[in-house]
């Protein structure tokens, strides 16, 4: 959700459960200590990697909500100027355009990678574009880790790239994830 704040623009992200346990669980989460909440992390790592230099939002707050055993939390973190997802650019760009683009994207991600970044979520819809600013930006950094540099994960969050890419569209991907690799072996 898009909200006004005294920091301007933000992006309000109340944490919910996906997959087979959010069929059975909607945003509860087993309480283990504030450092070990979801948003507290994913505040502390958003902000390492905005000091890093790294293009990420701009962490602003976070809320965890104890409730007995469980709590629930939220996360705000600064709007992007004019940002789109990948995945809307992967339609609707031309291929010249979108091969360059790609390579930047694939540049980007490997300066995430190379500062040890784990994105255990890397799909088109957490990389954010702004074509005038010829900028990129990663984020959702729920259940990620900042690392030793490790070719191993790499190539993890690479290939659950990948399968985005497939599901967008699997005539494309080939395409994709080669100028993708162009610009990510620069």
């Amino acid at each position: 959700m898009f909200i006004t704040t005294p920091a301007g623009e933000a992006v309000w992200r109340h944490y919910h459960r996906g997959g087979l346990p959010g069929r059975l669980i909607k945003d509860s989460y087993l309480w283990q200590g504030l450092e070990n909440t979801r948003a507290w992390q994913e505040f502390k790592l958003t902000a390492k990697l905005l000091s890093m230099g790294l293009p990420v939002p701009t962490p602003l707050a976070a809320c965890v909500r104890p409730k007995g055993l469980f709590y629930t939390a939220d996360i705000i973190t600064a709007r992007l100027p004019a940002a789109l997802p990948l995945m809307d650019l992967l339609i609707n760009q031309d291929l010249n355009t979108l091969d360059l683009l790609l390579s930047k994207v694939g540049r980007t991600v490997q300066e995430f990678h190379a500062a040890g970044l784990n994105h255990v979520d890397l799909n088109p819809r957490n990389i954010l574009v702004n074509t005038k600013l010829n900028k990129i930006w990663l984020i959702d950094f729920d259940r990620c880790q900042l690392t030793q540099p490790s070719p191993k994960l790499a190539a993890s969050n690479i290939n659950r790239l990948e399968r985005a890419f497939t599901k967008l569209n699997a005539g494309k991907t080939r395409r994709w994830l080669q100028a993708f690799m162009a610009g990510y072996a620069n």
